[in-house]
């Protein structure tokens, strides 16, 4: 039985592996224009094989676009900046997930039932995180972006221009998101809209404030140099403000996280001194009770910690 589970687990982690590395990803503006021009070997497939499992993929997200869940996915997935395809990153997850549930179910079918919620749910936390550290890094950036965009405007150059010279120099995330509104703008769309649609990709509120700011200065006029310096200086004092009140929380924030990690370290410094200690409360009906209410106690106290150490505004 064990020999069978593995053939299959190593098929599925073949297939996976050929989806994944089969072909280079497609940019999308390169998708959106394939149709119009003719695109060189960089799209062919690799084999046979490799066409068949891209057309399914394809169906596949066809299907899926019409869901409204799927508009979520995809817009998590750009925020985490993850350059795949949103099908080919949804198809490595799925193809992880029944592997670890064919690989546990002989042994637990409750453990196999909670990997197939688990895993999903952990890659969703992990492209939360990541996409919250790429706004703080971009947030980070946008004051010097606009320092540097004061200056550009200062020497004579166009907005446009401006704009070009400084995606060109600016660190990742800030110069992948300019660099793709200037492509989408070189393919007509209005500047505005390219704009809005990086703070789309990247809902960071400090530039909503800068979007909002260049339009209304584009309706009643006046220097666009000197609006970016207000606003650069508007941008880093709230920065400030806003480290200041992250410092000052930050007790509050290392109790909240002391007293969720506590239990579980517990219970671990237990397990490992007395093994046979807490054997019935995972194996008695009254035990997996208490566990439970333990559990959905902590939940309830993380929240409450989080929303008072939490400063929105």
């Amino acid at each position: 039985m064990s020999v069978v589970l593995a053939l299959v687990v190593a098929v599925v982690v073949f297939v996976a592996g050929r989806l994944v590395l089969g072909r280079r990803q497609v940019a999308r503006l390169e998708r959106r224009v394939q149709a119009h021009v003719r695109i060189g070997p960089r799209i062919a497939e690799t084999s046979p094989d490799a066409g068949s499992i891209r057309s399914v993929l394809d169906r596949l997200e066809r299907s899926f676009e019409r869901r409204a869940w799927w508009a979520t996915v995809v817009a998590r997935l750009e925020r985490a900046g993850v350059e795949r395809r949103p099908i080919d990153v949804v198809a490595v997850i799925g193809t992880a997930t029944l592997a670890l549930v064919v690989l546990t179910a002989p042994l637990s079918i409750l453990f196999a039932l909670v990997l197939l919620l688990a895993v999903p749910g952990v890659a969703w936390l992990v492209l939360g995180t990541r996409a919250e550290r790429r706004v703080r890094a971009f947030e980070q950036q946008l004051p010097d972006l606009m320092g540097a965009l004061a200056s550009s405007l200062r020497a004579g150059h166009g907005f446009l221009q401006s704009l070009q010279g400084v995606a060109h120099d600016a660190p990742a995330p800030t110069g992948p998101e300019l660099r793709r509104a200037l492509a989408e703008t070189r393919l007509g769309r209005p500047v505005d809209e390219a704009l809005a649609g990086v703070a789309a990709r990247v809902p960071s509120k400090d530039f909503s404030y800068v979007l909002t700011a260049i339009a209304v200065q584009r309706q009643v006029g006046g220097s666009l140099a000197g609006l970016f310096e207000t606003v650069n200086e508007t941008v880093r004092q709230r920065q400030q403000f806003a480290r200041k009140v992250r410092a000052l929380t930050a007790t509050g924030r290392t109790s909240a996280y002391s007293l969720v990690a506590l239990p579980f370290g517990v219970a671990a410094l237990l397990t490992l001194v007395n093994h046979s200690y807490l054997v019935p409360m995972f194996k008695s009906p009254t035990g997996r009770l208490m566990l439970l209410l333990g559990l959905a106690s902590l939940l309830v106290g993380t929240l409450i910690v989080r929303r008072i150490v939490t400063f929105k505004g």
